[in-house]
């Protein structure tokens, strides 16, 4: 087999004998893992070898369709969350998560659909506080992808800052102003 240092035929025997993967995994000395043991199951088509009365439950081992998770998932997406947000959240790893994502196109596209979803309530929360306050309307214009070219900042790199001078050429204005005695020029030799 794939992972020689798995004792497989004992794992075999024991979903064979109705335990779930999980709990295979839990209790092996090495530890393989839930997925190893799905992607075993299904290159050497252990599901085939099933008695009748167990097929049907380890149904949703080898499928690993947690409809609830999913859909609580989704609703962590469309409130904003990320992939390992939502996964952490309700208890499974992120990794888990983006097989889960790779193994079903539909719910892939779900989850795309629910981030999008919050990516638009957002536009339009922003768009809305725009009608009274102009920041929030600038704020699109520099962060949305079609205008912050024409909009966005143009610092460049991380941690970029923008100084504006302004130089007062009015000598009334300069008058009252003192200069710092560290930037006055004493003549000294070592000023340039």
């Amino acid at each position: 087999m794939a992972y020689a240092n798995y004792d497989w035929p004992q794992i075999q025997a024991r979903f064979l004998n109705g335990e779930p993967m999980s709990a295979i995994s839990r209790s092996m000395k090495n530890r393989p893992t839930v997925s190893a043991i799905y992607k075993c199951c299904e290159k050497e088509n252990w599901k085939a070898l099933l008695p009748a009365q167990l097929s049907k439950s380890h149904e949703v081992t080898l499928k690993k369709d947690r409809p609830e998770i999913h859909q609580k998932i989704l609703a962590l997406l469309q409130s904003g969350a990320t992939f390992t947000l939502a996964a952490r959240t309700v208890g499974v790893h992120p990794d888990t998560l983006a097989n889960w994502r790779k193994g079903s196109p539909e719910f892939r596209d779900q989850c795309e659909q629910a981030k999008a979803q919050f990516a638009v309530s957002q536009l339009k929360r922003i768009e809305s506080a725009g009608q009274t306050d102009w920041r929030a309307a600038r704020f699109l214009l520099q962060a949305h992808p079609d205008t912050k070219q024409d909009f966005g900042s143009q610092t460049k790199g991380p941690g970029g800052l923008v100084i504006n001078f302004g130089i007062i050429r009015d000598a009334a204005l300069l008058k009252d102003v003192t200069p710092h005695p560290e930037l006055i020029n004493t003549g000294s030799a070592d000023s340039g």
